[in-house]
């Protein structure tokens, strides 16, 4: 098994863990759990943060499915994510492909609910950028990508959760050749969109 599947596989069992354990403590009353089928995130921004150059906005097209999302009162748990992110010209200035699980907690306050999470999967980010070497260098990397979620939810509720999303994109390698070219340095992004959910979204 690649090192990479391993350690993404290692990290969904400890975050699943996690989760069932802010649950459970003795006494409380029961969470509410719920169960979602499918679920749709749109990417149009990409801010791209590449050394030793200066970050930049980048436009662009992507999106990403999730499967099975599992939702307690204070924590939550998406077995599948499978997405990819096109920007800047002929959407392929950066380009983000990955397959993720991903887990976290749910804060609740006066502004609404919150959603504080890490995916981790396989993956590549590839940022095109000119002027560092002779011609244009690639930047990013592959194998294993972490992703840090920060998720506020609009509505939350059924029949379509809605939330706005933003998203880090970080490889854990670099200086390899990817299928876009080689990755002469590190580079990371980070997506903005919204997000949307679909039944069945009900106690479980």
């Amino acid at each position: 098994m690649p090192r990479s599947s391993l350690v993404a596989l290692t990290a969904s069992a400890l975050i699943a863990t996690a989760a069932s354990n802010v649950e459970a403590s003795p006494g409380a009353p029961a969470p509410e759990r719920r169960a979602e089928l499918v679920g749709l995130e749109l990417d149009a921004l990409s801010l791209s943060l590449a050394s030793p150059v200066d970050s930049h906005v980048t436009a662009g097209v992507g999106g990403m499915l999730r499967f099975g999302k599992l939702t307690w009162t204070h924590a939550y748990w998406t077995p599948v994510e499978l997405g990819a992110f096109g920007g800047g010209s002929g959407l392929s200035d950066v380009i983000v492909v990955r397959l993720l699980t991903e887990g976290g907690v749910r804060v609740g306050g006066a502004f609404g609910i919150f959603e504080l999470g890490l995916g981790a999967g396989p993956g590549l980010v590839a940022i095109v950028t000119p002027g560092l070497c002779d011609g244009t260098c690639l930047l990013g990397g592959g194998g294993l990508v972490l992703s840090p979620v920060l998720r506020y939810l609009v509505v939350d509720l059924a029949p379509v959760p809605l939330a706005l999303v933003a998203r880090g994109e970080v490889p854990t390698n670099t200086h390899q050749e990817l299928p876009f070219g080689y990755a002469r340095a590190y580079g990371a992004a980070v997506l903005l969109g919204v997000e949307v959910g679909s039944g069945p979204w009900r106690p479980w």
